[in-house]
């Protein structure tokens, strides 16, 4: 019998330096959630953009964790990868600010419970602001890598 070694995605993995993808990761199946049960009125235009920019997110950093840093890497992938990072950290920023406006319209004109849209809102804010701070870390230790070339 045969064994395949078979890799983890990286969004699969618990602790790494890529954490923040498994975050985006759980963040996206989450934000489908909220969308799924929230009033159809507002999905057409919030929803889908907060959907679209969890997946945007998630794809920034995927492309981004696929350039490998270190002291030999080429001047052009250290900053197409720092590029791609800053771009998946403010969407990231973004998503809490769009799911905030989405969760203030559905209190303001829908019979939604205040407590739940308030867990939603913390949740968004508290995981975006974990994601953006992992990212950060994570070009802090690029630019550390980085540098040791020069």
């Amino acid at each position: 019998r045969r064994m395949y070694s078979v890799s983890v995605p990286s969004w699969k993995r618990s602790v790494s330096k890529t954490e923040y993808i498994r975050l985006l990761f759980d963040l996206n199946v989450r934000i489908g959630e909220i969308v799924a049960n929230s009033p159809k009125k507002y999905r057409a235009n919030y929803g889908d953009m907060l959907i679209k920019s969890a997946l945007e997110a998630l794809k920034y950093a995927q492309m981004a964790n696929g350039i490998y840093v270190s002291t030999s890497m080429p001047e052009t992938d250290y900053h197409l990868r720092r590029e791609l990072l800053q771009r998946a950290k403010g969407t990231a920023e973004n998503i809490s600010t769009v799911g905030y406006i989405f969760l203030e319209q559905i209190r303001k004109h829908d019979a939604e419970e205040s407590g739940k849209i308030y867990r939603r809102e913390e949740y968004l804010g508290t995981i975006c602001s974990e994601i953006s701070k992992k990212i950060s870390a994570v070009m802090k230790n690029d630019r550390t890598v980085y540098q040791r070339k020069k």
